[in-house]
């Protein structure tokens, strides 16, 4: 008996997510993302009177269950990752689910679109030997994606009014604002209750009615004042597609995505907890006199947008974003170290901190730092380095281009790259993180004239830099060493320069928590 495996794959994930500037949206679309499957596919197998009862029993790691079981009509193979494997017991019932489905879902997720693919297999073969299928059936995916032709809201017509928030087609009234807006912001909106239900359920025990998230970008502890920033920040997992691609059996996949998964939750429950603990030392380190409050809780300078699988997005403060993606990465890799590959290395991740003005379009701020994840990855590869590796930029102007165009664009001199960056998470290697901090600190005590003096010289290269040193050397001005590569004398060394690094990150990081702490 032949039996038909049917994925489903939500594209343009995050087109969806951070297509508005209003966290309240981007909070619920992330939430809508996150139920397309375990909820709105849920109700479309409720719909066609199929048994919702064991649609979870996946991760049980049972792999006959659909075999031993002939009443049933399909299974779960696996969730996660804005995909969802399923096995049904014909090609019919894989095709009635897909047309109900993607149809239901115009209806209750307006905007958001689903790929979808399959194959026919042998139950137990495809159980016992998922790697023979595996290529076959993403194959199938990436083809259906391709010829997709997605329309998946009405087109604006001149005569239809326009949504004030998405610039869609208004079809909805919205007493909040006091107009009409379109259905997939109201749906988003809508969406956020729910996703702030779940989110304060799922840390009950730990906020225990005193502190809260916030559902606004402009209550992330940031100043109010010229240093008004806030940080987005995306981590993923390294190497994940080929983790997954070297997986044998089913029962594999379901442990390694639950393992997965259970590892970014905790990891980011960790840094809640240090957050908690450190919740009045962080405020003095950022200078507040206060912690501002929402219904007499304290609010945390940061909200989850997405975590799911083996990648977050967060949103906080501009000087916090670093500070933070450092703890979840570094507990993260420590979490994750049983976890071998074939190099011998443990489960890590890379990070893109991307920093700008509250005010600044967000969808722009998260594609930047998307990119800069991107950055640290590549670093990674080309390098065939080990560890976890971050990179960031903070925005002082637009973002009109890629990371690479901008720094090459403003970032170069005639002498090298001011560009030093990604830094490894935990080490003290000339690129690691916390050499980074160490010679930060070094640079604090001087004026902010002589740091702003620096940073002039150095766009000007070697020769202005050294002048500098020498109309300062009476001052006890002097630049940290970098292991035995002579930066602190050459500056530039193979065409690059870690000093901009250093002046650039001593705006983003909080150097004086260490202090604070004692």
């Amino acid at each position: 008996m032949k039996y038909t495996v049917l994925i489903f794959d939500v594209t343009g994930i995050q087109r969806y997510i951070f297509g508005s500037n209003r966290l309240i949206e981007n909070l619920g679309a992330s939430y809508t993302v996150s139920e397309c499957f375990n909820s709105f596919l849920k109700e479309t197998l409720k719909g066609m009177n199929l048994s919702i009862e064991h649609f979870d029993s996946w991760r049980d790691n049972r792999s006959s269950l659909l075999k031993n079981n002939p009443h049933l009509k399909y299974e779960v193979v696996y969730l996660g990752g804005g995909n969802i494997i399923l096995i049904t017991t014909d090609k019919a019932i894989a095709d009635d689910i897909t047309r109900r489905f993607t149809k239901d879902l115009l209806i209750k997720a307006p905007g958001l679109s689903v790929a979808s693919a399959f194959i026919e297999v042998d139950y137990e073969s495809f159980f016992n030997e998922y790697d023979s299928y595996n290529g076959l059936i993403f194959e199938k995916l990436n083809i259906a994606k391709n010829s997709q032709v997605v329309i998946n809201k009405p087109y604006n017509f001149g005569i239809t009014a326009e949504c004030p928030r998405s610039g869609d087609t208004a079809e909805i009234y919205y007493s909040k604002d006091k107009c009409y807006i379109s259905s997939v912001s109201y749906v988003k909106i809508k969406n956020s209750q729910e996703a702030k239900k779940r989110i304060e359920e799922e840390y009950k025990g730990l906020f225990q009615d005193k502190f809260c998230f916030t559902d606004d970008l402009e209550n992330l502890w940031q100043s109010k004042d010229s240093d008004n920033h806030i940080a987005v920040v995306h981590i993923d997992g390294n190497n994940m597609g080929r983790r997954f691609r070297k997986i044998k059996t089913v029962a594999e996949l379901r442990k390694l995505s639950i393992m997965v998964e259970n590892i970014t939750k905790n990891s980011f429950r960790a840094l809640l907890e240090s957050i908690i603990e450190k919740i009045d030392i962080l405020s003095s380190a950022l200078g507040r006199t206060d912690i501002p409050l929402y219904d007499n809780k304290k609010i945390l300078p940061i909200r989850p947008i997405i975590i799911g699988g083996d990648d977050i997005t967060f949103v906080t403060d501009g000087r916090l974003g670093i500070y933070f993606a450092k703890i979840f990465m570094s507990t993260f890799e420590d979490l994750g170290k049983s976890l071998l590959d074939e190099d011998g290395e443990g489960l890590t991740c890379c990070g893109g901190v991307a920093i700008a003005r509250t005010k600044y379009p967000f969808y722009r701020v998260y594609n930047l730092s998307e990119e800069l994840c991107a950055s640290a990855k590549s670093y990674k590869k080309k390098n065939n380095a080990k560890g976890s590796f971050i990179d960031f930029h903070i925005n002082h102007q637009g973002i009109s281009n890629s990371i690479d165009v901008i720094r090459e664009n403003n970032y170069k001199t005639e002498d090298g790259s001011l560009i030093f960056r990604p830094y490894k998470i935990g080490s003290y290697e000339d690129r690691g993180l916390e050499r980074l901090i160490e010679n930060a600190k070094k640079l604090k005590g001087f004026s902010k004239n002589k740091i702003k003096d620096l940073r002039q010289a150095l766009y000007g290269g070697r020769t202005e830099v050294s002048e500098f040193l020498i109309r300062n050397k009476d001052r006890h001005f002097k630049l940290p060493d970098f292991d035995e590569k002579g930066y602190a004398k050459e500056v530039f060394y193979e065409g690059v320069t870690p000093y901009f690094d250093i002046l650039e990150f001593m705006e983003l990081y909080p150097l004086n928590i260490d202090e604070v702490s004692q």
